[in-house]
């Protein structure tokens, strides 16, 4: 029996090494009997789809996330059974046989172990702390998480599958989604795989993952504030194990920012196919892609900025974000995340998102009174709750504030960072750093702009 190999790229070379990649490919042939590699690339510059194609890959355009490519990967299999591997993923000799080993006609999924093979204090912490949970009886978090950087899957059991456009945890998603289908999931603890990410867990990736937890519903809120809370006492307890005080810091932060992520993808009152919500769609106005302004991600359909990416962005409208060239009422989703700070005309824009609206807007700007608000020279705009509020009200009837970050404060010049008002800002506003307000349902009915404000800009919509 051959497999068709499912692979999802972005800049590969760039990030893991050429000679790593080509060793991750080279393996697969070796060890996998295929039928097709398919790589479902999301806009490699870096000269991954040339290296592919010498392994006779199919390649597939992606959509700008990981869920997304693994649901264009499933959609385009032809084999009964099919594997996800990563691009940074090596797989031990005999794969194939170990992992076929664990089918039966229950067995809708299986998924292998994957360890890091380096030894820096997250892992030795990672290490630790997965021992310690056996010890006292818990599962793996991989187990109950699933995997699929090294994974064996029966085309059947994840037929019709929509998975959200999120960049993290659409493992989860999968995992169970086969369950719900009736489909056994089985974790092969027995089969390694070496996972060869070198780096160190970045704060953006924590977010995501966060945000992706949310979005699929991967745990509780009260569980996910139980987890960074007790990153605490466990970083202490891990402490003479690991021997590097970096981690009493950089643990309990990245938990935070990954529970930051949550909180935030949950304010955004976000419906997905997966939620039990409907299909919707959504704009990113300001959403960035140059060097001084880098992309924000936010899983919309539409993108848009006033300057063009550096890079491709899929479904990007350049334009002003004052004049935006769509129809009324196109999307039921805006977000406008550090942008109208940079306007010279916040009523214009806020009239604009009023016309093409039709449910939610998501803004973020600095709080007047923190720092962020004067550290970049282009901001125009500077804002209080109070100002706000009141510019939002001339174009929306139910509007709710939040605090977004509290102040950053030192103590004493040491390195150790507390952030003392965090746990008030969301309520006091005025001690947070950014201000977080949702608006829904425009006040008045604006119909489109006159012909000489719409800069003759064709609607998309």
């Amino acid at each position: 029996m051959k497999f068709d190999v499912v692979m999802p790229t972005l800049n590969s070379v760039s990030r893991i090494g050429e000679k790593i990649f080509r060793r991750v490919l080279k393996e697969i042939y070796l060890q996998i009997p295929v039928n097709r590699l398919l790589v479902i690339d999301d806009g490699s510059k870096d000269g991954t789809i040339k290296i592919v194609k010498e392994f006779n890959a199919v390649v597939v355009n992606g959509v700008g996330s990981l869920g997304k490519a693994r649901e264009i990967g499933i959609r385009s299999v032809k084999t009964e059974w099919f594997y996800f591997i990563d691009d940074d993923n090596l797989v031990p000799s005999r794969f194939n046989e170990k992992m076929w080993k664990y089918v039966d006609n229950q067995a809708g999924m299986v998924f292998a172990k994957a360890i890091i093979p380096y030894n820096n204090y997250i892992v030795r912490y990672e290490t630790f702390i997965n021992k310690f949970r056996r010890f006292i009886g818990l599962r793996d978090v991989v187990e109950r998480r699933g995997y699929t950087g090294a994974t064996l899957l029966r085309t059947q059991a994840v037929k019709g599958i929509r998975i959200p456009a999120v960049p993290r945890q659409e493992d989860h998603y999968i995992k169970r989604y086969c369950e719900q289908q009736n489909w056994r999931v089985k974790y092969a603890s027995n089969i390694i795989v070496l996972h060869l990410h070198r780096d160190l867990p970045s704060y953006r990736t924590q977010y995501l993952e966060g945000y992706g937890m949310a979005v699929v519903k991967a745990i509780s809120k009260e569980r996910m504030l139980a987890s960074w809370l007790l990153t605490y006492p466990k970083s202490v307890l891990a402490l003479p194990y690991v021997r590097n005080v970096n981690l009493l810091r950089n643990v309990p932060r990245t938990y935070y920012i990954k529970y930051k992520g949550y909180v935030d993808a949950q304010k955004r009152n976000l419906t997905h196919p997966c939620n039990g919500g409907k299909t919707v769609a959504s704009l990113n106005i300001g959403c960035g892609g140059t060097k001084k302004y880098p992309f924000k991600d936010l899983g919309c359909e539409v993108n848009c900025d006033i300057q063009k990416p550096e890079f491709k962005i899929n479904n990007f409208v350049c334009c002003d974000a004052c004049y935006v060239p769509f129809k009324e009422y196109a999307f039921s989703s805006i977000f406008a995340y550090h942008l109208i700070e940079h306007l010279k005309s916040p009523s214009l824009f806020l009239k604009e998102c009023s016309r093409v609206g039709n449910g939610v807007l998501h803004i973020i700007t600095p709080n007047l009174y923190s720092e962020n608000s004067f550290r970049d020279k282009s901001h125009i705009q500077h804002f209080t709750v109070f100002t706000l509020e009141a510019l939002l009200k001339q174009f929306f009837d139910d509007i709710k504030i939040w605090g977004q970050e509290g102040f950053w404060v030192k103590l004493r010049g040491n390195n150790f960072i507390f952030r003392i008002t965090e746990p008030f800002s969301s309520k006091f506003v005025f001690l947070a750093n950014n201000i977080y307000a949702i608006c829904k349902k425009s006040k008045i009915g604006l119909g489109p702009l006159k012909p000489s404000q719409s800069n003759n800009h064709q609607q998309l919509v």
